[in-house]
């Protein structure tokens, strides 16, 4: 199992805040077209080119996807946007790892000095959702991911004494 790689990609689900978020700059952009249009038509299309230009650049800026690399007792975690801006987030040795297993168990929750708790999770309501606890730099993580079948085995392989997974889990 010693040279293993696993890769995983999760796509953030939309959430509503989002979508709110839209509609209230569309809503900006409507309204502030019909009040600057009796001052100045020409300050409409400027208006309107700023706004244009802003959408342009931050629109698609919601379309998230985490990927997550295990590569020889080593995760990265990288934050995709757009399907193209790819930004490293978090590498991890599993050396270092205290604890892996589902967030609601006992272990994991009675857990008190974790100073940061990390998410790459596509949402809060996920049933494929695990928790890493590491010591990284004299902090204690707590990252949430959602691996696949192959990256828990690989886990479990790497730090067997410190993992609670069900022989469910481990089932494709």
């Amino acid at each position: 199992m010693e040279g293993n790689y696993v890769e995983t990609t999760v796509k953030r689900e939309k959430r509503y805040i989002d979508l709110l978020v839209r509609a209230l700059w569309i809503g900006v952009i409507v309204w502030g077209s019909f009040l600057l249009f009796p001052v100045n038509g020409m300050m409409v299309f400027m208006y309107l080119g700023l706004h244009g230009t802003l959408i342009y650049f931050f629109w698609n800026n919601y379309k998230l996807e985490y990927e997550y690399v295990f590569c020889d007792g080593q995760i990265d975690f990288d934050l995709i946007r757009n399907s193209q801006k790819r930004k490293h987030k978090l590498r991890i040795q599993l050396d270092d790892g205290i604890y892996f297993a589902k967030p609601d168990n006992n272990k994991i929750t009675s857990m008190k000095n974790v100073h940061t708790v990390v998410k790459f999770i596509s949402n809060e309501n996920s049933g494929n959702i695990y928790a890493l606890i590491v010591k990284k730099q004299d902090k204690i993580i707590k990252i949430l991911f959602e691996p696949n079948t192959r990256m828990i085995k690989s886990i479990k392989y790497k730090m067997p004494n410190k993992c609670d997974i069900r022989e469910a889990d481990l089932l494709d």
